[in-house]
């Protein structure tokens, strides 16, 4: 959490911290680009159920 204090002595706390990137395990990204190739017409639903973009996943 970054903080900061002002000329008046008050401390400032920054509201939005920096996020972290997620990292995925070799194992998470198998399974899932086996279950995405085995989807045949319902690719974009499987992606939206565990949060990814197309833009992840490398056919």
């Amino acid at each position: 959490m970054a903080m900061a204090v002002a000329g008046g002595g008050e401390v400032l706390v920054d509201p939005a911290p920096r996020p972290t990137r997620r990292q995925f395990t070799a194992e998470y990204r198998a399974r899932v680009l086996a279950e995405y190739e085995a989807w045949n017409s319902q690719k974009a639903a499987m992606l939206r159920r565990d949060g990814l973009y197309q833009s992840q996943v490398f056919d």
